[in-house]
């Protein structure tokens, strides 16, 4: 299976919305431990230059 890939906008609204960090933490480890597995991705521009 093809691991996920999610993006900023997945953390900022999961976390402004329904599973703000401080009141739902095991969502939060459980989206640490899929990440750990390699079962979802976030992609870092690490190749963007700016001038």
């Amino acid at each position: 299976m093809e691991p996920f890939i999610v993006d900023s906008n997945f953390f900022i609204q999961a976390h402004r919305g329904t599973y703000p960090l401080d009141v739902v933490s095991s969502f939060w480890d459980k989206v640490s431990n899929l990440a750990k597995k390699g079962k979802i991705i976030s992609n870092r521009h690490q190749n963007c230059k700016h001038d």
